[in-house]
């Protein structure tokens, strides 16, 4: 996937998109260099979440953001299994990584309900927060 992924940014001429392949404990992410770290469905699989994404907010430039995607809980769909006794946090509570990531230094600036079985949450540094607003959530 993480080869589909770079043909795609390179056929499509994305200058401003590096592709990296992350470790499940480092982000691998050069310091203060991104405007947007964007999890899909992958934030439950990473070790010490919150030593992680201390570590992503490092790499983030002021004004920039996380955004995460995951399945909720409840949701009757393809996707980690409904029972959480078949397998370790097979989906995480939406309190559960808001919490986590304000534990990271985190706020949660926005919240997208579009999704039918997924939550979108999108973060900032507390403290650059009110910068992400001010650039209108971009």
């Amino acid at each position: 996937m993480i080869q589909e992924l770079r043909e795609r940014v390179e056929d499509r001429g994305l200058e401003n998109v590096e592709v990296l392949h992350a470790a499940f404990d480092d982000p691998t992410l050069p310091e203060a260099r991104c405007d947007l770290v964007f999890f899909s469905s992958v934030y439950k699989e990473i070790s010490g979440r919150v030593d992680y994404m201390e570590k992503v907010g490092k790499a983030l430039r002021p004004g920039g953001r996380v955004a995460i995607i995951e399945y909720r809980p409840a949701a009757v769909a393809l996707g980690p299994p409904l029972d959480a006794r078949l397998r370790r946090d097979a989906r995480l509570r939406r309190e559960e990584v808001i919490e986590e990531l304000a534990s990271a230094g985190f706020v949660l600036i926005e919240e997208h309900n579009f999704l039918p079985r997924e939550y979108f949450l999108i973060f900032s540094l507390l403290g650059h927060d009110k910068a992400a607003s001010a650039q209108g959530g971009r």
